[in-house]
């Protein structure tokens, strides 16, 4: 019976070892498998050029393999555009990792985590002295080519 009773113990530990802790940072940032972020604010405010849209959207996707996607949809001329590293000669990767539990590194650039909820990212770009929001992504906004990097995973 005390044999018993001590497998069920490590049965139990077991288990519970390998449930996902919902308030981690990493979780808030990826969650269960994939989360799409949206740049509401940057500031200091980054100056357009006038060729391009003065307001363009742009998206995050980070997913729990580590994949790490940016695109940026342009509403003059209706496009959606995916910064795909893979496919060039650039050395980055499309990866992500979280370092000294406040920094988040994607594409080898480094951008410190002041502050995360389940629905917003204040993230802070020391080398520009920039501060950017970012909030969940409504699912309305989502363009239909980021929903393609979900089967590339």
């Amino acid at each position: 019976m005390k044999t018993c009773k001590y497998l069920l113990f490590i049965t139990i530990l077991i288990s519970s070892c390998n449930i996902e802790k919902k308030d981690s940072l990493e979780y808030k940032i990826r969650g269960h498998d994939f989360k799409y972020w949206i740049l509401v604010h940057d500031e200091p405010m980054v100056v357009q050029n006038q060729m391009f849209d003065d307001n363009p959207m742009l998206f995050l996707y980070f997913d729990k393999s580590k994949k790490f996607y940016r695109g940026y949809k342009n509403s003059l001329k209706d496009k959606f555009v995916i910064d795909d590293y893979q496919n060039t000669d650039m050395v980055v990767g499309n990866d992500w990792l979280l370092t000294k539990d406040s920094i988040i590194t994607m594409n080898g650039a480094g951008y410190k985590i002041k502050e995360i909820t389940n629905d917003m990212m204040l993230l802070y770009d020391q080398s520009n002295n920039r501060y950017s929001l970012y909030v969940i992504a409504p699912t309305d906004l989502i363009p239909k080519e980021f929903y393609r990097l979900q089967s590339r995973n």
